[in-house]
């Protein structure tokens, strides 16, 4: 297995819930508060959907970037549209 393989398996939501069910499961185990393991859980809920949304967006913007700069490689408009994008 190749090292982003690895860090896709490590990444999906499916894994990052199994992670989330463990703790929980452990938590209430070993005597933890209802409230405190709902607080944790939707705090923890939020940041990993945050996080994933932000990092899949920015995929997805470069890619079409990447895509744009390819077809506009070496025309007037290349400039003009870098101009418009980032002000310089």
């Amino acid at each position: 297995m190749s090292g982003k393989e690895v860090l896709k398996k490590l990444t999906s939501r499916k894994f990052i819930a199994m992670l989330l069910g463990v703790a929980l499961g452990c938590a209430m185990a070993f005597g933890i508060e209802g409230e405190e393991i709902s607080t944790v859980a939707g705090a923890v809920t939020s940041v990993v959907s945050l996080v994933y949304y932000m990092f899949t967006e920015g995929k997805i913007d470069r890619a079409a970037l990447s895509s744009v700069k390819e077809e506009l490689q070496g025309t007037e408009e290349q400039d003009s549209l870098i101009e418009d994008l980032f002000g310089t």
